[in-house]
């Protein structure tokens, strides 16, 4: 079963970087084939209806009325080697190896868990390094929000530079020309050689809602 809001969502992939700080060592992986696109058959929906001009129609419901598939206390904590992280229910995790020019192979997990009902998203996607490379944070966190502004053909509406677990990150909005909007966290833990992209995405375009704060606010790194 493909899910056109899914596929979309495979768009959040990292670019890596190679040894010697930051220059970018391979292209993200093509998203758009059918063999990244397909979904999960046992717990999505069917696709959203398509309007007469091909674009995906949006769910005009008030974003506070629509009711999310699982209660605040029933959240899923998913838990990586680097991360753990709280979801509105379980989420699926594609993992690929792609290789780095200087580094050999490198695995980039992505994590996301849709809620159709609200016709929501919660990503999470990830990589670290070998031992011994290295990158500069703020190569690296241009570098993935041009990526994934290219990948979604986004408009970047507003972007920040904050903290994430004591970490340099970036809170940046991005929106599509349907109407579909994500907030996006971007952390790079330079001491561990890694790099996490978070994202809530909303296809009604409202993003500001208590959920997608839980989500962000659980977002934790295991490694010291």
């Amino acid at each position: 079963m493909k899910l056109k809001f899914f596929a979309l969502l495979l768009a959040f992939t990292l670019p890596l970087t190679a040894c010697g700080g930051g220059d970018t060592a391979a292209d993200s992986p093509d998203t758009t084939t059918d063999e990244t696109t397909e979904a999960p058959t046992d717990d999505t929906a069917t696709d959203p209806p398509d309007t007469e001009d091909g674009a995906t129609a949006t769910d005009t419901t008030d974003p506070e009325d629509s009711a999310s598939e699982t209660a605040e206390g029933d959240w899923y904590t998913y838990e990586s080697g680097n991360y753990t992280a709280r979801f509105p229910g379980e989420p699926i995790e594609d993992s690929q190896n792609v290789p780095v020019e200087g580094a050999g192979d490198i695995e980039q997990t992505l994590v996301i868990y849709e809620d159709t009902g609200a016709r929501r998203a919660y990503i999470i996607a990830s990589n670290v390094m070998p031992e011994g490379v290295e990158f500069d944070i703020e190569t690296s966190l241009e570098n993935m929000k041009n990526t994934t502004q290219t990948n979604l053909n986004a408009t970047v509406e507003s972007e920040e530079n904050i903290e994430s677990n004591g970490l340099p990150a970036r809170s940046i909005l991005m929106s599509t020309e349907e109407g579909t909007r994500f907030q996006v966290l971007l952390v790079a833990d330079t001491e561990n050689a890694a790099l996490y992209q978070l994202a809530v995405g909303a296809q009604d375009g409202n993003v500001d809602f208590p959920e997608a704060q839980q989500f962000f606010d659980s977002f934790e790194l295991l490694q010291s």
